[in-house]
């Protein structure tokens, strides 16, 4: 019975996928999404550190895409992004909360611009912080600066709205401590999200 209903929807999508949505100079989409992300700490920016699994949260956003053309867009918004390492049963954890604001170019792609490739900059602020460590050593910096890049596809249900899939990373630039500098602890994460495009 599972079976038939996936098979169903799947038929429903692609057959209602059909409808063009070529968007003109001056349209605005609203795209709210959840998701879920994974991450991990970096050392000396390119060295993941030994021993420490990665962190899954969920992953929250509301973005909006502003067409210069009927293949670029700017695109920001806020987004709710978890960082960190580790899950609550490993050893050690430590969960920081990001709220983010993406800077993004948007290249739509496809003869009908259901695919998009964007990048850009998320400057972010530290919200929250949960960890088992009783004394992190170091203050954490507030204020976070990540390079951010994604990808993803959109399936049209009507001329003004549609379902957005599609897969975000992000690669910060600033340290996670207020006091290491050279050799400071850097983090990275992707997220996959399913999102609700609508045409305003």
């Amino acid at each position: 019975m599972l079976n038939r209903l996936f098979l169903f929807i799947v038929a429903a999508l692609i057959s209602i996928s059909g409808f063009s949505q070529v968007r003109e100079r001056g349209t605005l989409e609203v795209i709210p999404s959840l998701g879920y992300s994974s991450a991990t700490m970096v050392y000396d920016i390119t060295v993941v550190i030994p021993g420490l699994t990665s962190r899954g949260a969920p992953r929250l956003a509301v973005t909006g895409d502003y067409f210069l053309n009927s293949r670029w867009s700017v695109r920001s918004g806020i987004t709710f992004f978890g960082l960190g390492y580790g899950g609550k049963c490993a050893t050690f954890y430590d969960h920081l909360t990001y709220l983010n604001i993406p800077l993004h170019a948007n290249w739509h792609i496809g003869k009908k611009r259901k695919w998009n490739l964007n990048f850009g900059v998320s400057p972010g602020a530290l919200i929250s912080q949960h960890t088992n460590i009783p004394d992190p050593g170091n203050e954490y910096t507030r204020f976070q600066l990540a390079l951010s890049y994604g990808m993803g596809y959109k399936i049209p249900v009507s001329s003004n709205a549609g379902l957005l899939i599609d897969a975000q990373g992000l690669y910060t630039l600033t340290n996670r401590y207020k006091n290491l500098e050279s050799n400071g602890t850097s983090a990275t994460g992707v997220s996959i999200n399913l999102g609700v495009v609508i045409e305003i």
